[in-house]
């Protein structure tokens, strides 16, 4: 028996539906009518009319056929619901397999052509009024003539203002923009974002950075989001303040021709709580710290790696100020220093870090067997954890001559210490960690 499934079809359902037109100008048609209601050759313009045509109150779908589109303007949205969505997909599983062929990309694709310029700029801003926002289905790319790709400064794809309820954004690929997706609340006393989902996104190779949400929350999921950062000093790259109940998983930041700098961070979780993070992957930058957890709370990072090859980089992983935070079955090969912690409650297990330099594996617990040579009380043992370990547990091979116990803990060491010599090699097993 053969089943058949209905696949949704947004045509069906938009609003308004935007196609270019044998002319080259880009024509947006009514969903109910078929009426022409705007032409031009620049998408921000058509996108505009369409948005200035329905009052603030009323829902508006936008679906945009396959093809290519140049947006030279920016459109200005506050309404309680815009969806925009593309004819194209974006598969994390895959890179961006066109290069510079754009002629080669069969679904929906946006060129930008200007600098300095905010594309989708969406939330009310002097009424603290929800809004819903739906976008999906396309590329973004910045283009200096309409065929070659260019780098952006100031741009911003994406800015969200203010109280954004609902919002989703889904396969989508932004590259070499200013600043990716951004969102900020402009009005003391508005509400930030609510229920925000994020899959399949990719904001390759920003000037600044690929998503910085600075105004708080809650409900944060972060789904198979990639990010890499180009030349900019002094941002973090992925940046979320103030959000509660937050779940990343599967967050790639790979770096692409960073210059060394003292100021850049990868990514950084600030005054966030009730966070997991899953899957993280930092490779191939220059940064200061790959990884910052600054004021937060109840935050577990379970799973990641992080390679940063690019320079000396001060710390792999920087807490600060935090209480409840475990790190687990983390990776990484680094320079200089491996973690920082500062007036935290840190928890770590199964982490290994390589240093570079040395070829050493520093871990968050070890253990091994330590010899005390015969006639002598005294064995100092090299841990090779990531600080002092919490504790140290010995256990005897054997009846010892005499009292065994532990003493000079530091980072690098600890002496095993007896009151009687043995009269041969004696043999003790060890366990250290940093649990604190």
């Amino acid at each position: 028996m053969c089943v058949k499934l209905k696949i949704p079809n947004p045509v069906q359902s938009a609003s308004y539906i935007v196609f270019k037109g044998g002319d080259d100008s880009i024509y947006a048609k009514s969903g109910d009518t078929g009426e022409i209601v705007a032409r031009d050759t620049d998408l921000g313009k058509v996108l505009q009319a369409i948005n200035d045509r329905e009052p603030d109150y009323k829902g508006i779908v936008v679906y945009i056929k396959p093809g290519q589109y140049e947006m030279f303007t920016g459109v200005r949205i506050a309404r309680a619901g815009f969806a925009l969505i593309g004819a194209g997909t974006w598969d994390a599983s895959t890179s961006w397999e066109i290069g510079n062929c754009q002629q080669c990309y069969s679904g929906t694709l946006i060129l930008l052509r200007s600098d300095n310029v905010t594309y989708f700029d969406v939330g009310f801003q002097d009424v603290n009024r929800p809004m819903r926002l739906y976008m999906a289905g396309f590329g973004a790319v910045a283009s200096s003539s309409g065929i070659t790709w260019t780098q952006h400064q100031n741009s911003v794809f994406l800015y969200m203002r203010n109280w954004m309820r609902h919002t989703t954004l889904e396969r989508i690929f932004i590259r070499n923009v200013g600043r990716g997706i951004k969102h900020e609340i402009t009005q003391s006393g508005f509400t930030g974002m609510q229920d925000v989902y994020i899959h399949k996104v990719a904001v390759e190779a920003p000037y600044h950075t690929g998503l910085e949400l600075r105004s708080g929350g809650y409900n944060l999921r972060v789904v198979d989001f990639y990010t890499g950062w180009n030349k900019n000093e002094g941002t973090s790259v992925f940046y979320v303040y103030g959000f509660m109940d937050v779940w990343i998983d599967r967050l790639w930041i790979l770096g692409l021709n960073i210059p060394y700098n003292q100021t850049t961070i990868g990514a950084t979780l600030f005054n966030s709580r009730n966070v997991f993070v899953r899957d993280l992957i930092i490779r191939g930058v220059s940064s200061y710290w790959a990884l910052r957890i600054l004021s937060s709370s109840n935050v577990i990072v379970d799973g990641a790696f992080i390679n940063l090859d690019g320079g000396d980089v001060p710390y792999l992983i920087r807490v600060e100020d935090s209480t409840n935070v475990m790190l687990r079955n983390i990776y990484g090969i680094y320079t200089q220093n491996p973690i920082y912690i500062s007036d935290s409650t840190l928890f770590m297990k199964n982490i290994r870090l390589v240093n570079k330099n040395t070829n050493i594996e520093y871990r968050s617990e070890n253990s091994g067997i330590a010899t005390i040579p015969a006639g002598q009380t005294r064995m100092t043992v090299s841990h090779y954890l990531l600080g002092t370990p919490s504790k140290v547990l010995i256990t005897p091979l054997g009846q010892p001559a005499g009292k065994l116990w532990v003493e000079n803990i530091t980072s690098t060491s600890f002496d095993i210490v007896t009151d009687i010599a043995p009269s041969r090699d004696f043999q003790v097993l060890w366990y250290a960690d940093l649990d604190t």
